[in-house]
């Protein structure tokens, strides 16, 4: 008889357990903002290096030291000149 009291007990016991649904995914749209490349315009308007006087070649045929001298210095103005508007278009992007 102990045995049949038990046993609707012990079974109503399980029933009443029952699992829940597991709850529904949260979809969210999250906006991550990234870094994105872009070409700076000035620093593309400034072109090309030019020929600079003060190549090797140059150099090797310039008549004496003065020759030598000179084509030196041209070509560290023109670098100086060049340096100076490429600073100015970097800054500027």
């Amino acid at each position: 008889m102990k045995k049949l009291i038990f046993l609707p007990i012990a079974l109503s016991g399980c029933a009443a357990h029952v699992t829940a649904p597991p709850p529904l995914p949260v979809v969210r749209t999250i906006e991550v903002k990234t870094p994105v490349a872009v070409p700076c315009k000035p620093i593309e308007e400034l072109g090309d290096e030019p020929s600079y006087p003060d190549t090797t070649p140059a150099l090797q045929t310039a008549a004496d030291i003065f020759a030598r001298v000179k084509l030196l210095l041209q070509g560290r103005a023109l670098r100086d000149a060049r340096l100076r508007r490429y600073k100015a278009a970097k800054e500027s992007c």
